[in-house]
């Protein structure tokens, strides 16, 4: 009798323990679905609130962009006859060049980097350095960056293959390697030294050949911009040599000369300005140094004549900026003050071989306005540096200013002339 009861004492406590078990499972388990119901909710509610925080974050940056009047969107019609849409560098009055921000500013706003669009990236670039040439600098740095940051499937642009036209994308055609130079650049204008450091260090510059002529001499400005002097130097130092370009741009050292030399002048480092040019000068123009055209077509008469109008002009000015420097050494260094007052004309070869002609007024001994313009033969890589270069000298009030992307031969004739126009102004 006792035995019985106290077996079905012994059965009842354990079916009680084994529910207590199942029920406290149970329990756990609804907590631990509670549990994670709740984390996957404030997770998605932290991804969702990141997301509407980035957007804003975009939104912002958008309403933040802040247009001169002048450039006021232009309507034109789109269609993929504009394939690389219109040029500031194609222009050559001021106004013209507004215009075409104009028009850039239009075709980015309304079109999308879609397969029906594939030229809108390229829109966009192109927005980014017209606004730079003309020292639209924020600007200039919003479309830049945005198109260096597009994902590599993005749309850029298309080709023609077994008369089909195929849709390009950032990956297969690399604006990356343009734009790196000229982004950099902007940052610099803009004090955002940090941030461009680690941009520079995104791309190789230890070679030319990946990398355009004038993309790595704007990378040298902006270098210089932040006080990264040495940097600047070892840049100039590589594009001002034919052989780091290869068999594909070596041409494009000679003009990367000027560039060079032009730094250093105006850095008061004049043996440093004349080891750059006597590569040059020493050789004598005739006949061309076969160094700087190695692998190009040189049977064709078109191609001839670029590349003797881009030597020539390249040796003349090179020589006068050796002649400047050799004066430097001498004890004529130019000076931004006590000048005399009047007005200095001076001209120097522009790429065309056409004279760039530049009119320095002095007033109260001091610059006041310094005008540029080449009334001869003209080239589109003129334009740009003839509007923009004397306004960023008479603002410096020194010959400190980086030279315009792609117009380097033009930038340098124009800073030549105003620091030859200094020397005669001197008391």
């Amino acid at each position: 009798m006792h035995l019985r009861k106290w077996m079905k004492l012994v059965a009842v406590l354990t079916v009680t323990a084994l529910l207590g078990t199942a029920c406290t499972a149970k329990a756990e388990d609804a907590q631990a679905q509670v549990e994670t119901e709740v984390s996957v909710e404030k997770e998605a509610g932290q991804v969702a609130s990141e997301t509407s925080n980035q957007e804003e974050n975009q939104k912002d940056v958008q309403e933040e962009l802040v247009w001169p009047e002048w450039a006021q969107a232009v309507e034109m019609e789109i269609s993929s006859d504009i394939k690389y849409g219109p040029s500031v560098r194609k222009t050559f009055t001021l106004e013209q060049a507004q215009s075409v921000i104009g028009k850039l500013r239009y075709l980015v706003e309304n079109t999308e980097g879609t397969e029906e669009y594939p030229y809108h990236n390229i829109w966009k670039g192109n927005l980014g350095t017209g606004l730079l040439q003309l020292g639209e600098y924020e600007l200039a740095y919003h479309y830049l960056n945005e198109v260096y940051n597009l994902p590599d499937d993005a749309p850029f642009g298309t080709e023609k293959v077994d008369d089909k036209v195929v849709v390009l994308t950032k990956a297969e055609e690399m604006p990356e390697k343009r734009l790196h130079g000229r982004l950099l650049k902007a940052m610099s204008m803009l004090g955002l030294n940090e941030d461009m450091k680690k941009v520079y260090a995104l791309e190789s510059y230890s070679d030319a050949l990946s990398m355009h002529s004038w993309g790595v001499t704007s990378a040298a400005w902006a270098m210089d911009n932040i006080g990264e002097k040495e940097e600047a130097y070892k840049l100039f130092d590589l594009v001002s040599q034919p052989e780091p370009f290869g068999e594909e741009r070596p041409y494009q050292a000679a003009s990367n000369i000027l560039a060079a030399a032009a730094f250093a002048y105006q850095n008061a480092d004049f043996e440093k300005a004349l080891s750059y040019t006597d590569r040059i000068v020493s050789e004598g123009v005739e006949p061309m140094n076969l160094a700087y055209f190695k692998g190009q077509d040189l049977e064709s008469e078109k191609r001839m004549v670029y590349f003797t109008r881009h030597w020539e002009s390249s040796y003349a000015l090179a020589k006068a900026y050796n002649d400047l420097a050799q004066q430097a050494l001498e004890g004529k260094v130019i000076d931004f003050t006590n000048l005399k007052d009047g007005t200095y004309k001076k001209s120097n070869t522009g790429y065309m071989l056409t004279p760039i002609n530049v009119e320095v007024l002095v007033q109260d001994g001091k610059i006041t306005s310094i005008t540029a313009d080449q009334p001869g033969e003209k080239d589109d890589r003129s334009a740009a540096a003839l509007f923009t270069i004397p306004n960023r000298i008479v603002q410096a009030g020194n010959l400190e200013v980086d030279s315009v992307s792609s117009a380097t031969i033009s930038s340098e004739s124009i800073k030549l002339s105003v620091a030859q126009a200094l020397l005669e102004a001197m008391k």
